[in-house]
């Protein structure tokens, strides 16, 4: 009999039919889960089922279409976060720079005690490389007070270099193992003397040094003062000594301190009294 009815339903209006049954489904998931706790709705499991995916498929798509609609403010919200993690990193960026900076305020101001020459502080950002060795280029040029000559060091007076070019607003820097580099230097703790001349991959040598003169591997070379260059600048220490009785002098080799990929803060010790 209901299937009799059923079908003159469907003759008449099948789409209708397939509605209300479905409203009638989702009233008896609702009736029978809110009002009789599902006591008498697992009698009719063959229709709860279908009609229960039924209703959770429903309620997955109302909850993506609100999701859609709150994608423009999430954009924003990103958006949002992302520039504050900028300003944040920034702020934190110029904190380091600020510390750094005073850092070598303060080393400037001990050479300046120590050797009573003008300091300056600038940055080394680029480097050439040559034929004859490479220069490194100086934030600071002749606006700042460069001059050639002034000498670069790092923060623990390793001696780099001197000023061999100025420009308005940088300068090139000739380092200590470019062929044209020499400096008068001496060993540590010792009298023995010599000069200190730039030799490309090889470091520098130390030449003047008789066979006579104390030296050995592992020995401290700086500057002695008796150029235009401050004494106890440190060039270097000495790695390999070669010792030959037919020779007036003896063979030495020095390893540069500083590291010849120095980039970032160093120190221009003016030679000049302007």
């Amino acid at each position: 009999m209901i299937f009799e009815i059923l079908f003159i339903f469907m003759a008449r209006s099948p789409l209708k039919l397939i509605l209300k049954i479905f409203v009638a489904l989702v009233i008896l998931i609702i009736f029978g889960r809110f009002i009789l706790k599902n006591n008498y709705l697992n009698q009719f499991s063959f229709i709860s089922g279908p009609s229960q995916y039924a209703f959770n498929k429903f309620e997955n798509l109302r909850q993506y279409v609100t999701n859609f609609k709150n994608l423009p403010n999430l954009s924003n919200e990103i958006e949002s976060l992302k520039k504050e993690n900028a300003a944040l990193i920034y702020e934190i960026a110029q904190k380091d720079y600020l510390k750094d900076e005073s850092l070598f305020i303060n080393i400037a101001s001990g050479i300046f005690r120590d050797l009573n020459k003008k300091t300056i502080i600038a940055n080394v950002f680029n480097s050439n490389f040559s034929s004859e060795g490479y220069t490194l280029l100086l934030n600071k040029g002749d606006r700042d007070g460069i001059r050639a000559g002034d000498v670069i060091i790092t923060q623990d007076k390793f001696l780099i270099g001197q000023v061999k070019e100025v420009f308005i607003n940088y300068s090139r820097i000739l380092v200590v193992t470019d062929l044209n580099f020499k400096a008068t230097a001496t060993v540590m703790s010792l009298s023995t003397k010599g000069i200190a001349r730039g030799a490309l991959d090889d470091g520098l040598f130390l030449d003047l040094i008789s066979q006579a003169d104390l030296i050995k591997e592992g020995d401290v070379i700086v500057t002695s003062g008796d150029d235009l260059l401050p004494p106890a600048l440190i060039i270097g220490v000495v790695d390999h000594v070669e010792t030959n009785g037919s020779q007036v002098f003896k063979k030495v080799r020095i390893k540069p301190n500083f590291s010849e990929s120095i980039f970032g803060r160093v120190l221009v010790i003016s030679l000049n009294n302007d």
